[in-house]
């Protein structure tokens, strides 16, 4: 084990001990025998070239000295020309030849896999697991297919599958597929045996709420004005444009400035039908909009009868209503009614569901709301609450708020505003 002389740290390699000085004790790196890579707008520093490349984008000066590549065949733009060879491979493939960079083609004679870059080639190859050439780590459980060349990803793989034996709630029918989710199961639903729960809670100091996960804590605290108020919301710096975390922000960036796309970090998403781009995982809800193009993509079909669907998630449903005998094949989380046998794997839908049992309404919590005495059965209708009555703790709604182009009036719900500006602007807009 190496230790840090200047704390408490213990590190497995001197690599990890050297990158803890220059992150945690920057004023004494002269230790440091890795070349440091400095960036000359702040002063965050890394051992990679490519994370510097990576944080560069967050500074404006930065981004307005990258170019882009264009894609001369359509409108589409990258950072990198790999990234351009295999957008030119997937949908140019007439115009390979102008490909600059390295092609990695597939070793199976009838496999057409072509990419830039040998890391995608690797991680294509357990498609074809009778080839020797490369070791494929197949998943020892009898019930998973999961497949890599790559045995770190195994070992992170595997982590899904320690908790398999814990994954049914003790206290009551509820399933879940890792133990992290039952601990915050039970934390909600079964506080009384709370010391079974090992790992960290994060408790909210305003109110009993409790979670394991500080993603859903943060969350919760926009509920408290007193925590919205200290909320440090992100400001775009192409317009006034405000967000409160960093996905939306890049969502913003992609859609209203799209000549500062090079400063987004996550993955864009490209509809092939229209110009429309997200960095959202959301690309299926936007194509129902090109229902006559959707119609001709791959359809998911139930196995045990003809039916077929869009989204796995409403096949999981499907085979949870129609097919309860082959539960197992589900592999997202089942929510099941404490009162009934419905089971659904939105627990949005469950919730829902639940209140309608009488029995149910002496055991479920209401929200009540900071500003008034109004209480509400769903967090959804609490934030609808908070958007009309009060606006000035607006900062407070978490969920995506759709407002009016032409008036004040604003919304959770997207067929809401639809149905407004088509009442109430139809005869301003047509003029």
């Amino acid at each position: 084990m190496h230790k840090c002389i200047h704390c408490l740290g213990t590190f497995k390699t001197g690599r990890a001990l050297e990158y803890h000085i220059v992150i945690k004790h920057p004023e004494v790196t002269t230790s440091v025998t890795r070349k440091i890579h400095q960036c000359p707008y702040c002063s965050f520093r890394t051992f990679r070239k490519e994370k510097l490349q990576t944080h560069l984008l967050k500074h404006p000066d930065a981004v307005a000295n990258i170019k882009l590549i264009e894609c001369e065949y359509c409108n589409d733009v990258f950072r990198r020309n790999t990234s351009l060879g295999d957008h030119m491979i997937q949908n140019h493939p007439e115009h390979m030849s102008g490909v600059t960079c390295k092609i990695y083609e597939c070793p199976v004679p009838t496999c057409n896999y072509r990419t830039t870059t040998k890391y995608n080639l690797v991680k294509h190859m357990p498609t074809h697991p009778n080839i020797t050439n490369y070791k494929v780590n197949t998943c020892p459980v009898p019930t998973c297919n999961y497949k890599t060349t790559t045995k770190r990803y195994m070992v992170s793989h595997m982590k899904t599958h320690q908790d398999d034996k814990s994954s049914s709630c003790v206290h009551c029918n509820a399933i879940f597929k890792q133990r992290k989710s039952l601990d915050d199961h039970i934390l909600k639903k079964h506080p009384k045996f709370v010391e079974s729960v090992k790992r960290v809670i994060y408790e909210c100091p305003y109110c009993p709420n409790k979670t394991v996960y500080k993603w859903k804590h943060d969350d919760h605290l926009l509920v408290h004005p007193e925590a919205a108020h200290k909320l440090v919301l992100l400001k775009c710096m192409h317009c006034e444009s405000t967000f409160k975390i960093k996905r939306e922000l890049d969502d913003h960036i992609v859609r209203k400035h799209p000549e500062f796309m090079a400063s987004v970090t996550r993955k864009i998403h490209q509809c092939p039908y229209c110009p429309y781009r997200t960095v959202k995982s959301t690309l299926d809800k936007h194509l129902m909009k090109h229902r006559d193009d959707v119609s001709s993509t791959k359809l998911r079909t139930c196995r045990h009868c003809n039916k077929s669907f869009k989204q796995k998630e409403s096949l999981d449903n499907h085979m949870l209503k129609e097919h309860p005998e082959f539960t197992e094949s589900v592999t997202r989380n089942v929510h099941q009614c404490p009162y009934c046998p419905y089971r659904n794997v939105r627990k949005v839908a469950l919730d829902r569901h639940i209140t309608t049992h009488p029995e149910a309404d002496s055991s479920i919590t209401l929200i009540t709301c900071e500003h008034c005495n109004k209480s509400f059965k769903r967090k959804q209708s609490l934030h609808d609450h908070i958007i009309r009555k009060h606006p000035d703790f607006i900062s407070s709604v978490t969920a995506k708020i759709h407002e009016c182009a032409h008036c004040p009036y604003k919304t959770m719900r997207r067929n809401d505003l639809k149905l407004h500006e088509t009442t109430h602007h139809d005869a301003s807009t047509s003029q």
